[in-house]
């Protein structure tokens, strides 16, 4: 799970990405969902949100890292998809974004670090 800059909560679930507002607790309903078809989602283990909003998402099951635009929510595709063989995924589970806009992806079937650099514009 990660926050935004705004206090989102944003969780992976087995099969979709729920976001909270700032501040729920207890059994708060969550105020977006990305869940469906469309959405590239396989099992989606970490999460991160870059400066400008996008969420980044880790396929665990489909070696793939999936993006979304700002606000996504429902069965919405993704903005970018990155899998395949030379991208160095496999079975891809914590994500993180650093300052400069560099993701980083732990990989837990070889546990390796795979390390995308920035990209801009977006």
């Amino acid at each position: 799970m990660v926050l935004d800059s705004a206090g989102n909560l944003y969780v992976s679930n087995s099969d979709s990405i729920t976001v909270y507002a700032p501040g729920a607790t207890g059994n708060a309903a969550p105020i977006r969902t990305i869940s469906g078809a469309s959405t590239g989602l396989s099992n989606p283990l970490g999460v991160a949100v870059d400066s400008a909003g996008h969420l980044y998402v880790a396929n665990i099951l489909g070696s793939s890292i999936t993006m979304y635009a700002l606000g996504a929510t429902g069965n919405v595709a993704p903005l970018r998809t990155v899998s395949g063989a030379r991208t160095g995924l496999s079975r891809p589970g914590g994500i993180a974004l650093d300052y400069s806009g560099n993701l980083y992806v732990s990989n837990i079937k070889n546990n390796s670090i795979t390390v995308y650099a920035a990209r801009r514009p977006y």
